[in-house]
């Protein structure tokens, strides 16, 4: 098998793990729909204890608006994280103290042009 037709394969059966996003999407969404009648009955409850209280102490009753309860607000770290594609564990830093100083003068100047 090529490596063209194997990365194919792996596209069409693994679609979300080639978008960092889109994990996190899945997960927000399942989760939203599960926790949907814990989130109603809860919501039921609650407006239940405010109403017995504002007829108890006699104070005017308001329904409170709470439609971003469990919103997600951030992205999570696995999909903002700039992930190395680097396969050595050992740090590129650290490799660089072993260097010469000429070494390390020609990759600093090589870096410096490659930028501008």
């Amino acid at each position: 098998m090529s490596q063209k037709n194997a990365v194919s394969r792996f596209e069409s059966s693994n679609p979300t793990e080639l978008q960092p996003g889109a994990t996190a999407d899945l997960f927000r969404n399942q989760t939203a729909e599960a926790l949907k009648p814990h989130q109603d009955r809860a919501k039921a409850f609650i407006q239940s204890i405010r109403h017995a209280a504002a007829e108890l102490f006699d104070i005017p009753y308001r329904v409170p608006e709470s439609s971003r309860v469990f919103e997600m607000v951030g992205q999570p770290y696995w999909a903002t994280h700039k992930w190395s594609s680097k396969l050595s564990p050992i740090p590129e830093g650290l490799v660089d103290r072993f260097r010469s100083f000429e070494m390390q003068k020609q990759k600093l100047l090589y870096a410096a042009l490659t930028q501008g």
